[in-house]
């Protein structure tokens, strides 16, 4: 995914997190964190990305990115984040030989592009049937919910790989894909760099091979010719 480049993650923070966290956060010093924290049986239904930042006003805080690659929504995605969450952490304890340290907090952002609008919760509380009196037992864990297909295309903004990226989840379960790929696809016409382009392209049509209903040979071509006329035919056949 284009998002594992810290400029794009930076450039969907900027763009999508609430604007009173983003003037927390020093954009530059995003960095990718390796590892992934999804249940193994999770791994063709979900991905996953972390990313460590600096905070302006000192200190750090991690960004968990979490792609839900399942068509319909599943309604305990607040409990999922939640261990995931506490699995990053988890390793910050292990990594200081069990010596008390100060966690970093951790701000989770569920990507969502199925075919139904969102439902679950936006905090695990919304998990929880309880009395009054037992709300402070009740933990509040929010995350920032993106629910792609609950946006227009032009309300999908930000730099061209980011939008690219977006378009490209936003379209990949609905009708008439391979049309919608072209589209997307020429768009990276605009990319001045030759390399980023095929490696951009490589990763459409590879997305779109495992994750979408299908394309002929015929509309796989189209695609790479639309994002390059002069080498998308070789590219598509490699």
């Amino acid at each position: 995914s284009s998002l594992r480049r810290p400029a794009v993650a930076a450039d969907l923070l900027a763009n999508y997190l609430p604007p009173e966290v983003v003037a927390l956060l020093d954009l530059g010093s995003l960095a990718l964190q390796d590892g992934s924290f999804i249940d193994g049986n999770l791994r063709d239904q979900q991905s996953d990305l972390l990313f460590r930042a600096r905070l302006l006003a000192g200190g750090e805080t991690y960004i968990y990115l979490l792609f839900e690659h399942k068509s319909t929504v599943f309604r305990l995605t607040p409990f999922q984040v939640l261990r995931y969450q506490v699995r990053i952490w988890e390793g910050d304890i292990r990594l200081a030989g069990g010596r008390a340290i100060a966690l970093c907090p951790i701000i989770p952002i569920v990507v969502y592009h199925g075919k139904r609008r969102w439902t679950a919760p936006l905090s695990l509380s919304g998990l929880f049937r309880s009395s009054p009196a037992l709300a402070p037992f009740i933990p509040e864990q929010h995350y920032v919910l993106l629910d792609l297909q609950a946006w227009k295309k032009e309300e999908i903004i930000g730099g061209l790989l980011l939008r690219v990226t977006l378009l490209v989840l936003q379209a990949i379960f609905r009708p008439n894909l391979p049309k919608s790929l072209t589209a997307i696809a020429a768009l990276l016409r605009q990319l001045g760099d030759h390399v980023i382009r095929e490696q951009e392209l490589s990763r459409i049509l590879t997305y779109a091979t495992r994750a979408g209903q299908g394309l002929s040979v015929t509309q796989f071509t189209a695609v790479a010719t639309a994002a390059d006329p002069e080498r998308g035919g070789t590219i598509a056949m490699t």
